[in-house]
């Protein structure tokens, strides 16, 4: 699965009910995508179906900042799981996908990262597991380190990452969110070891709306990749959100002149109760 794949795979989803009260301690999501992969002789189209749900150990209050922040400002530790499912028009092998993710808080401003996920397409199969460890620097800001090992068609891989993340809101009244990371991809497949960097910016003009932009660049044994995404969401009430993702991005052969280009529309929503 590639990493544009993997990112759509991870959006915010949608949900269908109104509710009132502003703190709240489950998220029901869902999303839908359209996705058009065009490698230079003929464009591939896909559709992306997504429902995911999040369970919080405590109630989350939205009161203090962005709403869409409302979890990390309060150090919300939950448990979340996710179903994926990408259909090919083309006839290519449909995609689903399945993971299952916590995040553990401990007093002392630690958290340990979980992940398990499944993907199947037609012959070919993935499974894998993530963990990591995390510490809050301030209130509003994060470091973290993570493993994800996965095996896929008998080929194992182990990408280890770091992350930044700061939530600035002094800034009044405009609140900024800036996240980075850093990966490095090792693998026992030929030319696919791979080193890989990503920063995002999230501007909040008011609680209700974020507006985001982000970059990531990878390059591995065999090709370049970069992504640009553009980001909008918007909460209806403090309980009802609505979004929408674009993503363009570029896979570069390093042995032939090959390129494939993908364009990625996603539109999200979800309910908080």
């Amino acid at each position: 699965m590639s990493r544009k794949v993997l990112l759509v795979s991870v959006l915010a989803t949608m949900g269908s009910a109104l509710v009132q009260a502003q703190d709240y301690q489950f998220e029901a999501n869902g999303a839908l995508g359209f996705v058009t992969e065009d490698a230079g002789f003929n464009d591939v189209d896909s559709d992306l179906l997504g429902l995911s749900g999040t369970v919080y150990f405590e109630t989350v209050s939205t009161k203090g900042g962005p709403l869409a922040e409302a979890a990390f400002i309060q150090h919300a530790s939950s448990a979340n799981a996710t179903l994926i499912t990408q259909n090919y028009d083309d006839g290519f092998d449909d995609v689903d996908s399945q993971s299952i993710a916590a995040r553990v808080h401990g007093a002392s401003g630690v958290f340990l990262n979980l992940q398990a996920f499944q993907s199947d397409a037609g012959d070919s199969d993935a499974d894998g597991f993530g963990f990591g460890v995390g510490y809050y620097l301030t209130d509003l800001s994060t470091i973290e380190g993570n493993l994800l090992s996965a095996s896929q068609d008998d080929v194992d891989v182990n990408i280890y990452s770091v992350a930044y993340r700061q939530l600035m809101m002094q800034q009044s009244p405009y609140t900024v969110a800036f996240d980075a990371n850093a990966d490095f991809r090792q693998s026992d497949a030929v030319d696919d070891d791979g080193v890989g960097f990503g920063a995002a910016l999230t501007l909040y003009p008011s609680d209700d709306l974020g507006l985001s932009v982000g970059f990531d660049h990878a390059e591995t044994d065999e090709y370049t990749e970069n992504n640009l995404t553009l980001a909008v969401n918007y909460f209806v009430q403090p309980n009802l959100h609505i979004g929408a993702e674009y993503l363009t991005g570029s896979q570069d052969y390093d042995n032939s002149n090959a390129q494939l280009d993908t364009d990625v529309l996603a539109f999200n929503a979800g309910v908080r109760f």
